[in-house]
């Protein structure tokens, strides 16, 4: 079995799962003191590691302000507190939630919109 491998961001560390029964997988060497598995803990599946395939990050700046939201930094991939996971950054993400109705958006989907912190954090922001 190859695992599955998800990265929110260029600077995030990696979760691995099986791709059997998407159970979470500790890898080896990691920097954790744990051995890691050899055999998915859920299906018994054997794990291959070395044939999990790794996100590779491009540079990216937003598509409303141009602001570089993922960078190349001494040779890696990295990103500042701008990405949120889409092309366009925290900024422009959060002013575009404040001034959009979740069920018209075209970004995420309500009722499960994985940014949908953005206009609760916008809200309360602007209470205070």
């Amino acid at each position: 079995m190859i695992p599955r491998v998800t990265q929110d961001g260029p600077n995030i560390c990696e979760r691995f799962w099986c791709s059997v029964c998407d159970r979470a997988l500790v890898p080896h060497g990691r920097d954790t003191d744990s051995p890691g598995y050899s055999y998915c803990p859920g299906c018994g599946q054997p794990i291959e590691w070395d044939k999990a395939v790794h996100k590779q990050w491009e540079p990216l700046n937003c598509d409303v302000c141009g602001k570089p939201i993922i960078y190349e930094l001494l040779g890696k991939m990295v990103s500042g507190g701008e990405y949120v996971g889409t092309t366009t950054c925290r900024a422009c993400m959060e002013e575009y939630c404040s001034t959009t109705n979740c069920l018209s958006c075209e970004k995420g989907t309500y009722p499960n919109c994985r940014l949908l912190w953005l206009k609760h954090r916008h809200a309360t922001e602007g209470r205070k």
